[in-house]
């Protein structure tokens, strides 16, 4: 049975701690002898802090991973509006993170490997798509996907595997605003999108999953909705375990999501909430689950 934590509390960085702790000894057996840790936080925009992973949840992070001293630890994003040193810098990752010992990476920027993708299943969207993904996170060797709850137009919700794959593509041309639009992968569609993330799930999926659901987003996300309170955390190895119930406590169906609803039906992680052993929060979660406003351009239903 896999095992997830959930954690409900007042502070996000004790969350994300407190979550950790609850899979200490799991955590241990599959991060020793780790040598290319990389954390990768979502920023979307560099001027949104709501759209973007808080610093005090990568501290967190590193703090607990202190434990198990690792030699560096990357930290990589690349964001949609760049430039992502600009971001580091606005959302305090510079300052607040400067005595750990870590490497900040631009994916934007990175050293790339082209690989190919294609639509075995109903190659009704495309048939064969090729990608640059970052070198960085190709070559890690434990992947930790940070960020909080979004909803999305494009896949209904963005939680920890989006963010991990989508900021691995390489787009070395800017668009005209100077945005990296990352279009390879939106040329096709809404409904496409939700295919090629399950083709990439199966590449680069997060070893660590960590839902930093202090605060989500709700209505226009990934970068302009409103902010919902949530005051939870929630950590696994399971992505779509992690996620799926993430999109649970944001008043969805998880099997609405697309992307999600693939990576489970094809055994890449678990969306039967019976198969999860929850540890960290007891009783009923309706206790703890909202009630988010989707993106209203979002084309399907997320309700029950």
């Amino acid at each position: 049975m896999r095992k997830i934590a959930l954690v409900y509390g007042n502070g996000r960085y004790k969350n994300i701690v407190k979550a950790l702790n609850l899979l200490r000894e799991e955590i241990r057996e599959r991060i020793k002898d780790k040598n290319k840790v990389v954390i990768k936080p979502n920023f979307v925009r560099t001027s949104v802090p709501l759209a973007a992973t808080n610093v005090m949840a990568v501290k967190g992070i590193l703090d607990f991973l202190k434990q198990f001293n690792l030699s560096e630890i990357t930290i990589a994003e690349g964001a949609f509006e760049g430039p992502t040193d600009r971001g580091y810098k606005e959302y305090g990752y510079y300052q607040i993170l400067k005595n750990y010992p870590v490497k900040f990476v631009d994916l934007n920027n990175d050293d790339y490997q082209e690989i190919e993708i294609k639509d075995s299943l109903t190659p009704q969207y495309f048939t064969t798509l090729k990608l640059k993904i970052s070198k960085t996170i190709l070559e890690s060797d434990f992947r930790i996907s940070v960020g909080p709850p979004k909803t999305h137009e494009s896949v209904g919700a963005t939680l920890t595997l989006k963010n991990l794959v989508v900021g691995s593509i390489i787009t070395q041309q800017r668009e005209k605003d100077g945005n990296y639009w990352r279009g390879e992968i939106h040329q096709y569609g809404k409904r496409a999108l939700g295919r090629i993330l399950f083709y990439l799930a199966k590449i680069i999926s997060p070893d660590l999953s960590v839902l930093d659901a202090f605060e989500g987003m709700e209505g226009d996300g990934p970068s302009f909705g409103e902010p919902v309170k949530m005051n939870l955390a929630i950590v696994g190895f399971d992505f779509v375990a992690v996620d799926s119930l993430g999109v649970y406590l944001m008043g969805f169906n998880p099997q609405k999501i697309n992307y999600l609803r693939l990576c489970a039906e094809n055994q890449l992680g678990e969306q039967d909430f019976s198969q999860l052993k929850i540890v960290g929060l007891r009783g009923d979660l309706e206790k703890y689950r909202q009630n988010f406003r989707p993106n209203p351009q979002y084309p399907f239903s997320l309700k029950d």
